[in-house]
C-alpha cells in the first residue's frame, strides 16, 4: 500500500507537517531506508491539496536529510542518521510559493498604527463576536470601495467579504455546480482552483491561451461543448504566465460569456499591482460576472481578506450561506483593519510600495537571465520561465536547481491537462527575503539554464 503521512490534528504548515510525518515514519520504522516515497501528483491527490504543497514537503524532508531524489526515477527515503554525523544542510532558497515580499516599513507602520487604534477602541465587543455571513455592513462598505478602484462597481448588497480568494472559489462553485458539471478555466491555471474544483467533483476542462490570455473562439466553443457552469479566467498578471490581457481580448471574452449565458469567475488577486491595466471583464459584463479581489498579494497575506462582487444580491444572499457552510468566517478584526485602511487610503500607499519592490526584483530577473524587457510584466511577483531545448522535462530541471539549494515550481502544477508535460516552471520572485538573496538564487537558475542535464539512468 502507497504511503501516506498522518497528519491529523496538526497545526503547523501542511508541508511541515508532511515532512514531519516523513520524519516519524522513518524513526518509527514505518518508512524503511530506500522506500521510494509516491509521486508528488499522486500524493497531492492523495491529500486533495496542491502538488506545490507536496514539492515543498519533499524539499523540506531533504533539506533534514531524510529523503534523496533521484533524477527520472523519484524521491526515496534515506534512512535514520546521527545528527552529529550528519553534514549541515546547505539554506534553500524557496521561490515556490508567490508571497508578497516581506512588509516594509510602510505596511510594518500602518499594522503598528491600526493595533494601537484598536487598543484604545472603547467598543471592540462587536469584533470578537462571528462576524455576519458575507461580512458587516461597515466592513462590505470598505469592499464595495476598494473594487471600485479596481473599476468594478455595484450597490453594497452585491458585495462580500471573505477569508481569502481561495474561499471565495469554494464558495462560488459549491454553490453553482454539482458534482460532475464542467467548469472552464486556462488551460495552465492557479492550483488553488484546481484542487478547489476537483474536491468538489467537477470536470475542469483547460482552455488554450495565447500571450493575449485565454482564445475567445476556444472558449466559445468550449461553451459549445461542454456546456459549462462556470469560466474562470484571470486577465491581469495571469497565474503562471504574468500576462496581462488587452483591451479588445476582454471585450471578446465578455461578447462569449454574454452570448452563451455563462458565469465567469474573475481572479483579480494580482491586479491591483498593475497600474495600467484594463477594466477587469467582469466590469463589461456585471450581470453574469462574480469579481473576487484580495488583499494577499497587493497588500499582505496576513489579514486574509478578500471581496466579492456577485452578478446580484440574491447571487451575493446564496454564496455568503456557502461561505458559511465552510466555517472559515473573516475575522472581524483583520477585516476591520482591512477597512480601516482602506478608508484611511494607506492601501494606496502600499500597493504603491508593493509595485516598487515588484518592479525591482523584475530588474533583478531581466538582468539575470538576459530578458527582453517586454518579457512578462514589470509588475508581477512572478515569471513563467520557458525552458531551453536540452531541457526536455520541467521536474529534471526543478530537482537539479534543488541540489543547488533554489526551489521553483515546475510548470505541470498549474496544468489542467496533466498527460501533457509542460516544459516550463513558474519563478516566485516575493517569495525570497530579500533581493540579494532573489539574485543569489537567480544566479543558480541563470547557470543551470545552460547547463546539460544529467541523463536518465532506468531504474534497476
Amino acid at each position: 500500500m502507497p504511503w501516506s503521512p498522518r497528519i491529523a490534528g496538526e497545526t503547523a504548515p501542511l508541508y511541515i507537517a508532511i515532512a514531519d510525518a516523513i520524519a516519524a515514519d522513518t524513526e518509527t520504522g514505518r518508512l524503511a531506508p530506500g522506500t521510494r516515497l509516491p509521486t508528488h501528483r499522486a500524493l497531492a491527490a492523495t491529500l486533495g491539496v496542491d502538488v506545490t504543497t507536496v514539492s515543498r514537503a519533499y524539499a523540506e524532508a531533504h533539506r533534514r536529510g531524510l529523503v534523496v531524489g533521484h533524477v527520472g526515477r523519484g524521491t526515496y527515503v534515506r534512512g535514520v542518521r546521527s545528527p552529529a554525523l550528519a553534514p549541515a544542510p546547505a539554506a534553500l532558497i524557496d521561490l515556490t510559493v508567490n508571497l508578497a515580499p516581506e512588509p516594509s516599513d510602510v505596511c510594518d507602520d500602518a499594522m503598528r498604527q491600526a493595533l494601537g487604534e484598536l487598543a484604545k477602541t472603547p467598543a471592540i465587543a462587536p469584533l470578537l463576536a462571528y462576524a455576519p455571513a458575507g461580512g458587516s455592513r461597515d466592513h462590505r462598505e470598505a469592499g464595495r470601495l476598494w473594487c471600485a478602484e479596481r473599476g468594478v462597481t455595484a450597490p453594497i448588497d452585491r458585495v462580500l467579504v471573505g477569508g481569502g480568494a481561495q474561499q471565495a472559489f469554494v464558495a462560488i462553485l459549491s454553490t453553482h455546480c454539482e458534482p460532475g458539471d464542467a467548469v472552464l478555466t486556462e488551460d495552465l491555471t492557479y492550483p488553488g482552483f484546481l484542487a478547489a474544483a476537483r474536491m468538489l467533483r467537477l470536470r475542469v476542462i483547460g482552455v488554450p491561451i495565447d500571450s493575449d490570455g485565454i482564445v475567445p473562439d476556444a472558449l466559445l466553443h468550449a461553451c459549445k461543448a461542454h456546456r459549462p457552469k462556470v469560466v474562470l479566467t484571470t486577465p491581469t498578471l495571469q497565474n503562471p504566465t504574468a500576462g496581462v490581457m488587452s483591451v479588445g481580448r476582454r471585450r471578446r471574452i465578455a461578447t462569449v460569456v454574454r452570448d452563451r449565458g455563462v458565469l465567469l469567475v474573475e481572479d483579480d488577486t494580482y491586479g491591483p499591482l498593475a497600474p495600467n491595466a484594463p477594466r477587469p471583464v467582469a466590469a463589461l459584463v456585471p450581470e453574469l460576472s462574480y469579481y473576487v479581489s484580495s488583499f494577499s498579494k497587493a497588500i499582505t497575506p496576513a489579514l486574509r481578506t478578500a471581496f466579492v462582487v456577485a452578478p446580484t444580491s440574491a447571487h451575493a444572499t446564496r454564496v455568503s450561506r456557502h461561505m458559511q457552510a465552510t466555517g472559515w468566517i473573516a475575522s472581524p478584526i483583520m477585516t476591520e483593519i482591512a477597512a480601516r485602511w482602506i478608508s484611511s487610503g494607506i492601501t494606496t500607499t502600499i500597493v504603491a510600495d508593493r509595485r516598487r519592490e515588484a518592479e525591482g526584483r523584475q530588474t533583478l530577473l531581466r538582468a539575470a537571465l538576459g530578458l527582453s524587457r517586454n518579457a512578462g510584466s514589470p509588475h508581477a511577483l512572478h515569471h513563467w520561465l520557458e525552458l531551453p531545448r536540452q531541457w526536455e522535462r520541467a521536474p529534471d530541471f526543478v530537482d537539479t536547481l534543488r541540489r543547488r539549494g533554489v526551489l521553483v515550481t515546475t510548470g505541470d502544477a498549474f496544468a489542467v491537462d496533466t498527460t501533457q508535460p509542460v516544459r516550463a516552471v513558474r519563478v516566485s520572485l516575493g517569495a525570497a527575503p530579500n533581493r540579494p538573496a532573489l539574485a543569489s538564487a537567480l544566479e543558480t537558475i541563470a547557470s543551470v539554464l545552460r547547463e546539460d542535464p544529467e541523463p536518465v539512468r532506468p531504474a534497476r
